[in-house]
């Protein structure tokens, strides 16, 4: 079992270390469209990764598309067969991207195990040959829970689905994200800590809570090669010259004895939790690995001492001495303004979210209706509305400037 689990936690150490140069997997333009069961119904780990490439990306004209339905399989569910589904909720949206991920309801009985893979299959090569130029990124399920609470049902299934889904992958020459390996790692870390606690990644061992949804949204990020830093500056603190930058803009920089003030344009944090939400207390049981959408500030050449840092006139609770700022000190999760307005775009994306689930489940119910039937109607007013909020994501996104004060304390 040691063995076992030092191999699956160097897995997990593996795929959250910060992303290689490769380029992000998005473009500006895309239209991204999440396939799915109930836990991607759940619209969380979909909306953390919409938000996180929102505050990261402001300026792109990206869309994303929950199409997540509950009991879904390979072949379908409530919500129509497959190829119903594929027509109506993923082909129609003219997608650049579509994300799959299945597997948890496929696992219920000897022959929906049996139809995973040509069901998988066919779903894969229905969108090949409809949608030629279509990026696919195949994730592999989350786990089912065995670790917390160990009994007659495994997670065993999943990881054979998992085999099945990268070998697919590889076929169809599409992305592939292991969620079920890294997540499993992350539960035994958990329980081996906190056993009480870790029960709550997976209440019912099958749909995750907030903190491990983040896990899942920073894995795919990472598996479309999301880089770490969303945002750093370096400044001299002697001189007040600007020394390097990265997706923020700085300008306005005035020195003096011992103090630094500069004028910063700056996108929304990625990471909404706080240290002491419970969201992010769990997510820390699950690992250690850095967040993405790290913001660093690197000020060199300071005097010895400890400083102080206001932002728009506010202090954050935090000191910095000058060896801690000459190394950079990440802002990502202090109480900043950007903070604040990335908490926003989260709310405008879960709003987005919440109006892409509502329409899927609406419209499965209008096949066989009348074109001027109330409920085709309502279909239409949410297509208006998720444009409208769209637009609430972008004003959200806007980038915003902010005065830093860098003082010295006695």
């Amino acid at each position: 079992m040691f063995i076992r689990f030092v191999a699956l936690l160097s897995l997990l150490i593996a795929i959250s270390s910060p992303a290689q140069s490769a380029p992000f997997l998005l473009h500006d333009g895309d239209t991204v469209v999440f396939y799915g069961d109930s836990i991607t119904e759940q619209r969380l780990y979909t909306v953390y990764i919409a938000a996180a490439v929102h505050t990261q990306h402001p300026t792109w004209h990206i869309r994303f598309y929950n199409a997540g339905v509950g009991g879904d399989r390979v072949t379908g569910g409530a919500a129509g067969p497959v190829d119903t589904r594929l027509t109506r909720d993923v082909i129609a949206r003219h997608p650049t991207v579509v994300a799959i991920m299945l597997g948890m309801n496929d696992r219920a009985t000897l022959e929906t195990r049996a139809a995973y893979a040509p069901g998988y299959e066919h779903i894969l090569t229905r969108l090949r040959a409809e949608v030629p130029n279509v990026r696919l990124s195949i994730i592999a399920p989350s786990p089912f829970d065995q670790i917390t609470r160990p009994g007659d049902h495994s997670n065993d299934t999943l990881a054979s689905f998992t085999a099945i889904d990268k070998s697919l992958a590889t076929k169809f020459h599409a992305n592939f994200i292991d969620l079920n390996t890294p997540l499993t790692a992350a539960l035994i870390r958990a329980n081996a800590t906190d056993p009480i606690a870790a029960k709550l990644a997976l209440p019912d061992r099958v749909h995750p809570t907030g903190g491990f949804h983040w896990l899942m949204a920073e894995t795919i990020l990472r598996g479309w090669n999301m880089p770490q830093i969303a945002a750093s500056v370096t400044l001299d603190g002697r001189t007040g010259k600007l020394l390097d930058q990265q997706a923020s803009a700085v300008h306005d920089v005035q020195g003096g004895t011992n103090r630094l003030q500069w004028t910063e344009t700056d996108n929304p944090d990625t990471t909404i939790f706080d240290p002491i939400d419970g969201n992010e207390v769990l997510f820390r049981l699950l690992t250690d690995a850095p967040h993405l959408g790290q913001r660093i500030l690197r000020v060199e050449n300071l005097a010895s001492g400890t400083y102080t840092l206001d932002i728009d006139g506010k202090a954050l609770p935090a000191l910095f001495s000058a060896a801690d700022l000459a190394t950079g000190v990440d802002l990502s999760m202090m109480p900043t303004p950007m903070h604040i307005q990335g908490r926003g775009v989260f709310y405008a994306c879960s709003d987005s979210d919440s109006l892409q689930i509502a329409r899927t489940r609406a419209i499965s119910r209008t096949t066989d209706l009348p074109r001027d039937t109330p409920l085709v109607e309502g279909t239409k007013f949410l297509d208006q509305v998720i444009d409208t909020a769209q637009h609430h994501i972008a004003s959200a996104s806007t980038p915003k400037d902010h005065t830093f004060i860098l003082q010295h304390q006695p």
